[in-house]
């Protein structure tokens, strides 16, 4: 499971660089995405459609709120993530 974590963060972090324009090296996954990395509403809307359709996965509104940084974002997807998975696995066995 660390490694799955740590792949997603990292994949979480391309899409962040992507999004906002920011060099892959510069990216902290600590930084807030609206404050620190001056995202609004809009942004934080688009960014969490395209993770929920590249996933696969759905994030209920009122934990998308709480997605404000990659390290929280990666905190709350990684388990519907892992859900995703098992049913995959389920339905291919």
């Amino acid at each position: 499971m660390v490694g799955d974590k740590e792949q997603f963060k990292m994949a979480m972090v391309k899409i962040v660089s992507d999004k906002f324009d920011i060099p892959l090296a510069d990216v902290k996954t600590d930084a807030l995405f609206m404050e620190d990395l001056g995202a609004d509403s809009l942004d934080m809307v688009e960014m969490m459609v395209f993770i929920e359709e590249a996933l696969g996965v759905f994030v209920p509104d009122d934990q998308v709120g709480e997605c404000v940084s990659i390290d929280t974002t990666v905190n709350i997807l990684l388990p519907f993530v892992e859900q995703r998975r098992m049913a995959l696995c389920a339905k291919a066995s």
